[in-house]
């Protein structure tokens, strides 16, 4: 396994993880889709420094291109520019969208806040929480509707 894939998996492994607590930290579930973002943006920036890095090292320059083709997806030595700026492109790109989850958890309520039940939006007052915090309250009784008969 290339060190750079295993350095990708250990950054998504931690992010993916310190986006699961802050979740639960914020009383929120996590959800999946912003799991799998956390997940392919950290794979994105190691996947940018890498290609970032390809150029930088000369490594790039070295790499076996076939010569005298005339294709226009021959890369050549001269493409080492386009090539930097894809891998920043890409660095920014994974790095603004990471961190934009990472914000959205302490200031949206798009994650299902924790302790709501199916179909209830959040900021909506749970009928769980109405019962639990109702001393009056027996079972059975819907918090809505009042006691039943």
């Amino acid at each position: 396994m290339s060190p750079f894939t295993l350095a990708g998996l250990v950054l998504a492994g931690f992010s993916v993880c310190a986006y699961v607590v802050l979740a639960w930290q914020r009383g929120k579930r996590p959800e999946l889709n912003d799991v799998v973002v956390v997940f392919l943006g950290a794979g994105g920036v190691v996947s940018a420094i890498r290609i970032i890095g390809a150029v930088i090292t000369g490594h790039f320059s070295k790499s076996p291109i076939v010569p005298a083709n005339d294709s226009v997806w021959t890369l050549v030595p001269d493409d080492a520019a386009q090539i930097v700026l894809g891998g920043v492109a890409l660095a920014w790109v994974s790095l603004q969208t990471i961190l934009q989850i990472f914000i959205n958890i302490g200031r949206t309520a798009s994650a299902t806040p924790v302790g709501h039940e199916a179909g209830e939006m959040p900021g909506q007052i749970s009928r769980v929480a109405l019962t639990e915090n109702n001393p009056d309250a027996r079972p059975g009784d819907d918090p809505i509707q009042g006691p039943k008969s």
